[in-house]
């Protein structure tokens, strides 16, 4: 077992459960709140450690509470799997969303940022936020929306 590993409920549980107060606020910021748990766990390993690439974090949706898994991994076949079932989570995901009505089809990821510039992931999904909720592109939406509708002889509704 390595340093790391066990179950948590969020990252606040994972910071105080392996005193990284100091960490947290240097990786996260002084005002970090627990958010997308697996990501900020994984920042804060790779913060914290060289072999962060064998941590494999998941979450274990059969659990009610302390549903974050961490576990130290060299075993190539445990990380291939471990990604697979995470690749798996996110498409059950957007089938969910796509189910309730949703088009998820073009998702957007902070590695899409991060490409571009030398930024945190919370600093990725900052700009992709600003970027997408933008004025210009909402409005550019609505456009390709109306253009598309009537490419496709849609009988417009009278508002």
């Amino acid at each position: 077992m390595k340093k790391f590993d066990g179950a948590y409920n969020s990252t606040s549980s994972f910071v105080t459960q392996n005193n990284l107060e100091k960490l947290a606020w240097e990786v996260l910021g002084k005002n970090w709140e627990a958010e997308d748990d697996c990501s900020q766990i994984e920042q804060l390993i790779q913060a914290s450690t060289s072999n962060s690439r064998f941590y494999v974090i998941k979450v274990d949706e059969a659990k009610e509470e302390d549903d974050i898994i961490v576990e130290y991994s060299i075993d190539l076949e445990d990380l291939e799997k471990a990604r697979i079932r995470n690749a798996r989570a996110v498409e059950h995901a957007k089938d969910i969303l796509r189910d309730n009505g949703f088009f998820v089809d073009n998702l957007w990821h902070v590695d899409d940022v991060k490409g571009k510039f030398e930024c945190t992931d919370e600093e990725a999904q900052d700009v992709l936020r600003d970027a997408l909720k933008n004025d210009a592109t909402m409005e550019q939406i609505w456009l390709a929306i109306d253009c598309q509708g009537e490419s496709d002889n849609l009988t417009p509704i009278e508002e």
